[in-house]
């Protein structure tokens, strides 16, 4: 019950700091990170991703860059993940406006469902949740409303 709290008001926090970017810039770039801008593999042997051995994803960076608009790290990790990911950037010498924990991939999609009704939302995501110990994935399929520009990778 107190997880269940905790990622609820953990979520409306990310939500108004969003909502507080939109507002200055009329638009927010989120960027997925696991599979996504974080490329991993995964033998069984893995029992969470290990960021020493992950690419980084050059072509969505690329893209990124042509955009010419700060992006943020938008993640279904939980905040015990933020030193592993920030030393990860550090590594592959990428800034990034921000870093949102939202703890699953439930959360990132109702935030998104929210936040789009005040301003456009550029959203890249695989949009799947991906169990480490047996690499099967679950892939969602949400609403996503008009004014969200979603690019599924």
């Amino acid at each position: 019950m107190i997880k269940i709290v905790y990622y609820e008001i953990l979520r409306v926090y990310f939500q108004y700091l969003i909502l507080r970017k939109i507002k200055k810039n009329g638009k927010i770039v989120l960027v997925d990170f696991d599979f996504t801008l974080a490329i991993h593999e995964c033998p069984a042997s893995y029992k969470t991703w290990d960021l020493t051995v992950s690419t980084l994803n050059k072509s969505l960076l690329k893209e990124l860059k042509c955009r010419k608009s700060e992006f943020y790290i938008f993640t279904a990790r939980g905040l015990r993940s933020k030193k592993l990911v920030i030393n990860w950037l550090d590594r592959m010498n990428i800034s990034c406006g921000g870093l949102f924990f939202l703890g699953n991939t439930s959360n990132k999609i109702k935030v998104v469902q929210r936040i789009a009704k005040f301003g456009k939302v550029i959203w890249y995501d695989d949009l799947a949740d991906i169990n480490p110990k047996t690499c099967l994935k679950k892939i969602y399929h949400p609403e996503i409303p008009t004014s969200v520009e979603f690019i599924r990778l």
